[in-house]
């Protein structure tokens, strides 16, 4: 059979004894598995099992010292993962010039930015403007001159307010912040009518017939609160407990500033400035200093009085000793505001420049009234507060003007438990009154 093939039986043989020979080879050449009585592991040994452990793999080692001779002692394989011990700088090398390299992040290259115009053109920037300060200047009267706000003089040249100006001193004028008064003569957002001295008494309501939800809100309050509400649309005073009196705090620098405007009014009917730079601290930032400097200037609780009386606003006492402790009503206080609306005993630009300052108090004091309004609204405000015997005293006074409806408001209160309870009074009072005005 094998003859009749072409194969011959001692080829065969042959070729079976060589691949079984290859195999024993092999299989003597590849990894064995230790067994118990093997002998110790050879240095060449324990150095691959050392090197093992430094790559962080695991290694077989034995568990006792392999100087021993102990043949027996070795276990099969023990397969533990030992911390990563320091590198010798040689095997750190050697290992860095074997390791896969890594992948460098090769940074995209930013699109080159087109080459600007060689003569570009630009807009044009307007020189800074200075002004010279002058033998009767005044950081009010500058700021009429050139359409600014003392505030935005006062901020542009690092100066308080309330320090004297230097003849031959450079004012820096502001191009920003003017106060873009209306044809009128008042501060945006406020229409003010025709100045006039002969405006008829006002209608006298209870103010439960504008806002009953006032009177309730009011009414559930501690301590005791008074409000006046007068409307120019219909020429009505609304108000409420109108006889109750309170000490008016810093309420009552309003009437020391329109005492001195109208001074100033009678001394030069055509004047444009108050002619103090005190009155801007005393009404923005309700600087004590600056009222006491200011009171004696006109005259005194005197010179108040009668100007207030003039005005038929008759039942305020001024305190000669401690202007803050002026006892007024809510009804008194909003005749006042009454009567600087239709700038009784003044002109235009002097009843402007009480509204612009009463329209620009620091944000620290535009709680209560202003806190409770929309941005879309215009108020013009002074509030005045005092801790008492029975609690604190918490007032404001002022006008408030939005989508062509104006009101001017009296709001006071006293022993209110806290300064932030009375603060909150004013607030929801606001509220409710602007809600009720504005639906009307």
């Amino acid at each position: 059979m094998y003859r009749r093939r072409g194969y011959r039986p001692t080829a065969v043989l042959a070729v079976f004894v060589a691949v079984f020979a290859l195999v024993v080879v092999l299989g003597r050449c590849g990894p064995r598995v230790a067994q118990d009585g093997d002998p110790a592991p050879t240095a060449d040994v324990s150095r691959n099992a050392a090197r093992a452990v430094a790559g962080g793999h695991a290694a077989a080692r034995p568990t006792t010292s392999p100087s021993s001779g102990d043949a027996t002692s070795v276990p099969l394989v023990t397969v533990t993962r030992e911390p990563r011990p320091a590198r010798a700088a040689s095997q750190t090398l050697e290992t860095q010039a074997t390791r896969a390299p890594r992948h460098e992040l090769t940074p995209t290259p930013k699109p080159r930015a087109k080459r600007p115009h060689p003569h570009p053109t630009r807009t044009p920037t307007p020189a800074p403007r200075y002004y010279t300060v002058v033998q009767g200047d005044t950081l009010w009267g500058i700021s009429q001159r050139f359409g600014t706000t003392v505030q935005a003089l006062t901020r542009a040249n690092g100066i308080s307010a309330s320090e004297p100006l230097r003849i031959g001193q450079k004012l820096r004028i502001p191009r920003t912040e003017s106060r873009n008064e209306e044809r009128g003569g008042g501060p945006t957002g406020l229409r003010l009518p025709p100045v006039s001295n002969s405006v008829p008494g006002p209608v006298v309501r209870p103010l439960r017939a504008l806002a009953p939800d006032l009177v309730s809100y009011l009414g559930f309050r501690r301590g005791e609160s008074a409000v006046a509400v007068y409307v120019p649309a219909t020429n009505t005073m609304y108000s409420w407990n109108s006889n109750v009196r309170f000490y008016t705090a810093s309420t009552v620098k309003v009437p020391i500033m329109v005492t001195l405007l109208s001074e100033r009014y009678e001394a030069d009917p055509g004047a444009t400035s108050p002619g103090s730079g005190l009155l801007s601290p005393m009404i923005t930032a309700s600087d004590n200093d600056a009222a006491t400097a200011l009171f004696e200037q006109v005259g005194g609780a005197s010179a108040v009085q009668a100007e207030l009386e003039r005005r038929g606003i008759t039942h305020t006492h001024v305190d000669p000793s401690h202007w803050g402790l002026t006892t007024t009503t809510a009804p008194d206080m909003a005749l006042l505001m009454r009567s600087l609306y239709y700038g009784q005993r003044l002109n235009p630009a002097l009843r402007a420049a009480a509204f612009d300052l009463m329209s620009h108090v620091i944000s620290g004091q535009r709680w209560g009234v202003p806190a409770g309004l929309p941005r879309s609204a215009y108020v013009a405000f002074k509030g005045g507060w005092l801790p008492v015997g029975d609690g604190w005293v918490v007032h404001q006074v002022g006008v408030v003007s939005d989508g062509g409806r104006t009101y001017i408001f009296a709001f006071y209160n006293k022993g209110q438990p806290s300064f932030a309870y009375g603060q909150e009074t004013l607030r929801r009072s606001g509220e409710i009154l602007y809600a009720r005005m504005m639906s009307r």
